[in-house]
């Protein structure tokens, strides 16, 4: 009787506590998850010929970035032909990684101008606001998110 009784108090305990448990969410950064979400471009400026400035949203472009909570970058991008901007127009859409580090965000591994180790995003509560050495030719970039 008293094994049957302490086999009863044992699948009591495994059952209960099997039933107590709640799933976990896997630890994160904390600055990735700060920074996770979609984004859309709110100011998106570039410098065109004779550096006269390009409003990329105004002639129809856009950009957009998905950051997540592993670190990875997700975005498209799409400038229009303009007379002013050499090259012509383009759409692209681009994967890389990000590193973040205080307020200061950087992509890295994208394969186009925005993992050039001059660009960098200002992190700002729910905004990213491009930021880039003085050499570089002035392109104001505003995000924020969705």
């Amino acid at each position: 009787m008293k094994k049957v009784f302490i086999n009863i108090l044992v699948i009591a305990l495994i059952t209960s506590s099997c039933n107590n448990r709640e799933p976990t969410e896997p630890d994160y950064d904390p600055d990735a998850v700060r920074v996770a979400g979609k984004y859309n471009a709110l100011k998106f400026i570039i410098p065109g010929d004779n550096d006269i400035p390009i409003d990329v949203l105004e002639i129809g472009g856009k950009l957009e970035i998905e950051l997540t909570k592993e670190f990875r970058v997700k975005g498209f991008w799409a400038i229009p032909e303009h007379p002013n901007y050499r090259g012509g127009g383009f759409e692209e859409t681009f994967l890389g990684t990000f590193l973040i580090k205080n307020d200061s965000l950087q992509f890295v591994g994208t394969q186009n101008i925005f993992s050039n180790p001059q660009f960098f995003f200002i992190v700002d509560q729910d905004t990213l606001e491009l930021k880039m050495e003085e050499s570089v030719s002035p392109t104001i970039i505003i995000l924020v998110r969705n």
